[in-house]
């Protein structure tokens, strides 16, 4: 038996830990009875029995897991019946702990809106295409409320200045100075829905009305729509929107993992044992072993690292490949000087394994290409990472995508982001959950909405966000989600994630950030070069960050060793 408050259509399930056929979906459901909800199980008797609890949401036809509780409950049977209270849903010794929002048997559209102004309470809801394109093409003739609301969105309201996180919440909010709200609408398909939009005032008169219609969205995006009223366009309203579907198999049906135990203090390899790819005169060492490449994961193993941090984004050919750059340098036949730019997403894999590269640091350097070892060699698939590096390594997977700046420039050279960002994402979860077995490993990635399709196709792999945390040298983005630490934490938070990865310049000049993140349930990671100093990797473990990323890892900087009581490794 168990105590918890669901939306309507929605209903728990106890989830047997102890089948081979571990999937919530075909979970016994529960009955309500008098605010309890409760069902019967049969058990081993004389021995310890696994479960957890899920919310499981009916669709009409369709099932969709909602929630799903972080921790396994364990019972003994030692009578022939035995009866079981575990109070509330999702807490533990006092404290929530559940996942929500796997996507599971139905996909999610969330709609942004952000303001810099006060405005009137919004209302939006799904609408059928038909119906709202009629009432969009006679706005003149249909100054009304549109169609009657089928299903509820749920609303999360992101504050940009505060490190706070919201609850579920109602269909209708009022929009504050300073935050962004997103409302979140769930259904097996979106193909022919429209979202139905009503600006009204404090007291519920209708101000305006618009429609974000099928032809007028991709799968992401940003759309500008005119408001109505009394048959004049009054104004216009621009939201930022993302559909997110689920994974096309039932992998992503696998067991959570947590990656990091308590009282430990992680250190992970910056693409195994650091950058290679420095500019000259710049003061940075370069690792000692080419980065992201199979070798420098090994050394890195070798010299302590607990995980290694490597990138990840997909050849022509849909393979998932490991490299920084969204761009790579080739050396042209005759004429060393004059380089060729080539897209990595524009050649296959058997053509970037081939190739013979120069950073673009070591052309302005002079440097001439060097032919590496098997173990050395660029552009290893992300299968063979896992099968080659060692088992007990972890890995941080960072699943790159390109980020706007203000006024549409693109942050990285070369970068152009994904056409479809679920099968971008499909593709690379897939090889994950087919080769990671039983290895620890987590994703990160600085593109919210690709964070957000990551942590919900699936629960295998922990999904935290990067942030620059407004460290100017990176120039200011034109997603509000990645302009500052705080906005980050509360976007995390809001949305399950597992923790913020965050420029260590944002918590050194403020260590109490940590404790604040981590008390909203967040983990924190750190990197950047400060992280290369010692004396700051102290400071950050003495503040009680989860993990470092840092380059050269068991190789220390001139500033002098790390002080004893602060061990690179355990």
């Amino acid at each position: 038996r168990v105590r918890h408050a669901v939306h309507e259509n929605e209903y728990l399930v106890v989830v047997d830990e102890n089948s081979d056929s571990w999937d919530p979906i075909q979970s016994p459901r529960m009955t309500l009875f008098d605010g309890v909800w409760g069902t019967t199980m049969r058990v081993h008797t004389a021995s310890s029995h696994s479960y957890r609890y899920a919310v499981l949401h009916d669709l009409g036809g369709d099932v969709a897991l909602v929630q799903l509780e972080g921790q396994t409950r364990t019972i003994s049977a030692t009578v022939p019946l035995l009866t079981v209270d575990d109070n509330v849903f999702g807490v533990f010794g006092g404290k929530s702990d559940f996942h929500s929002d796997w996507l599971v048997g139905y996909s999610q559209l969330r709609v942004r809106l952000g303001t810099r102004v006060s405005l009137p309470s919004i209302e939006l809801y799904p609408a059928a295409a038909v119906e709202a394109a009629a009432l969009y093409a006679s706005a003149a003739l249909h100054n009304t409320r549109g169609p009657p609301r089928t299903v509820p969105a749920e609303i999360l309201v992101q504050k940009t200045s505060t490190l706070a996180a919201s609850p579920r919440g109602l269909a209708k909010a009022e929009i504050v100075d300073g935050n962004f709200i997103e409302f979140v609408f769930r259904a097996s398909t979106f193909e022919d829905a429209a979202i139905a939009i009503t600006v009204s005032t404090a007291d519920n008169a209708l101000l305006a009305t618009g429609w974000l219609l099928p032809t007028q969205r991709t799968r992401g995006g940003t759309a500008v729509l005119p408001l109505w009223a009394a048959g004049e366009a009054v104004g216009h309203l621009r939201v930022d929107y993302v559909q997110i579907d689920p994974l096309p198999s039932s992998a992503g049906l696998q067991r959570p993992c947590n990656p990091f135990r308590p009282n430990v203090k992680y250190m992970i390899g910056h693409r195994g044992m650091g950058s290679t790819h420095v500019a000259p005169n710049s003061g940075k060492i370069p690792g000692p072993v080419t980065e992201n490449t199979i070798a420098s994961f090994k050394k890195a193993e070798e010299n302590g690292a607990h995980y290694v941090e490597f990138d990840v984004h997909l050849t022509k050919d849909n393979i998932p490949i490991v490299y920084h750059n969204f761009e790579a340098f080739v050396t042209a036949r005759g004429d060393p000087d004059c380089p060729v730019h080539v897209q990595v997403a524009d050649m296959t894999q058997r053509q970037l394994q081939s190739l013979l590269l120069r950073s673009k640091h070591q052309i302005s350097a002079g440097t001439e290409p060097v032919a590496h070892t098997p173990d050395e060699r660029e552009f290893p698939t992300l299968q063979q990472v896992f099968e080659q590096v060692p088992p007990n390594l972890g890995f941080d997977v960072e699943i790159k995508s390109p980020l706007l700046l203000k006024g549409g420039a693109v942050h990285e050279d070369g970068a152009n982001p994904p056409l479809d960002k679920n099968a971008y994402a499909d593709a690379i979860l897939a090889c994950m959950l087919s080769h990671a077995s039983a290895r620890s490993v987590f994703i990160t990635t600085f593109d919210p909405d690709l964070c957000l399709m990551l942590r919900l196709k699936q629960k295998r792999f922990p999904v935290a966000f990067l942030t620059c945390a407004g460290n100017s040298s990176h120039g200011e983005y034109e997603d509000a989600r990645c302009r500052s630490l705080e906005s980050a934490v509360s976007f995390a938070a809001t949305n399950g994630m597992l923790g913020v990865a965050t420029d260590s310049v944002a918590v050194l000049s403020d260590l109490e950030k940590i404790a604040t993140a981590q008390a909203l349930g967040l983990a924190v990671l750190t990197w950047g070069g400060h992280n290369n100093i010692p004396i700051n990797v102290a400071k950050q473990q003495q503040a009680g960050v989860n993990a470092i990323i840092l380059d050269r890892i068991g190789m220390y900087e001139p500033e002098g060793p790390l002080p004893n009581n602060f061990p690179l490794a355990s």
